[in-house]
């Protein structure tokens, strides 16, 4: 019999977020199933093995888009091209360290102080080293947006991302409801026009997605909402490639980060969390990088 483990199990067996393993089906990593007694996601034996090598190729730091193109490929080349893509990473990296050695020995020498072409050479060598070592998402800064009145969310509510984003992309659903919501006040601090992705674990995992509003606004024909009380937003910014921005436990590394900085946990809020699709960070740099924003209802400040 094959028998099937629900997201929950799933997620704190391997340790593996719920917002993760939807991340893999949405890619066609692996394939849920559910069944009358159960209303959410389940995964059968072949769902969990899967899941076990993606794991294992997560560990080497394969990213995402490659682990697709292994588990498509029809024979063995592609997971000997990944490896050896890695291994040349490693070896490059090693390459580049001897060479940083090098230059750590100049330095000390008189004769390479202030020279301009040495100095340069040093920016170099350091910026190829960050080509190949960051390659997971960094959390980079943390921050309060303080006592932001009560709000209310407006937009439609789905079962994952993947079904939201299709479906506003086709339907141009982000310019219908821009409309809808003109004059509207939205601009409770800096990007807060920006449209939000909105999750929450409270009843099963639902993602939204859409704006926040000012309390008590009208909401439009075929759009839902939600109403939020006075709070704090805990925000902080993740930067990455946008394959690897959505990396298991992305949340945890974001909540760590304003943890550090001080930031309480709010409990009766603990069940929602948000990405916040600014429009003037998530624009690539040269390395392909952006920054997305992850926020969490905090303790009010004082």
């Amino acid at each position: 019999m094959n028998e099937l483990s629900k997201i929950q199990e799933v997620s704190s067996r391997y340790g593996v977020t719920a917002r993760t393993l939807r991340y893999y089906e949405d890619m066609g990593l692996i394939v849920s199933t559910r069944n009358e007694e159960y209303a959410y996601r389940m995964y059968d034996e072949v769902a969990i093995t899967r899941l076990k090598q993606i794991l294992i190729l997560r560990k080497l730091n394969i990213s995402i888009k490659d682990i697709k193109h292994i588990f498509e490929a029809s024979s063995s080349d592609a997971v000997l091209e990944a490896l050896g893509k890695k291994a040349d990473d490693i070896d490059n990296e090693v390459a580049l360290l001897h060479e940083l050695k090098e230059i750590e020995a100049q330095l000390a020498t008189s004769n390479y102080n202030g020279n301009p072409s040495n100095i340069n050479h040093l920016l170099d060598v350091t910026e190829k080293l960050d080509d190949i070592r960051i390659t997971t998402p960094l959390a980079i800064r943390a921050y309060r947006l303080k006592s932001l009145g009560a709000m209310r969310f407006i937009g439609k509510k789905y079962p994952g991302e993947k079904e939201a984003r299709e479906e506003w992309k086709e339907k141009g659903l982000y310019a219908i409801l821009e409309k809808q919501l003109k004059g509207v006040h939205r601009d409770f601090y800096e990007d807060g026009d920006a449209p939000m992705g909105l999750m929450s674990m409270r009843d099963g995992f639902e993602y939204w997605l859409g704006y926040f509003t000012s309390e008590g606004t009208v909401v439009p024909e075929g759009f839902e909402y939600e109403d939020f009380p006075k709070r704090d937003l805990g925000v902080c910014w993740i930067y990455g490639k946008e394959d690897e921005i959505y990396m298991e436990g992305i949340e945890d590394v974001a909540w760590k980060k304003l943890e550090e900085e001080g930031f309480g946990w709010l409990p009766d809020c603990g069940d929602w969390w948000m990405e916040r699709y600014s429009h003037n960070r998530w624009a690539a740099d040269k390395m392909g990088y952006g920054i997305s924003d992850i926020c969490f209802f905090v303790k009010i400040t004082p």
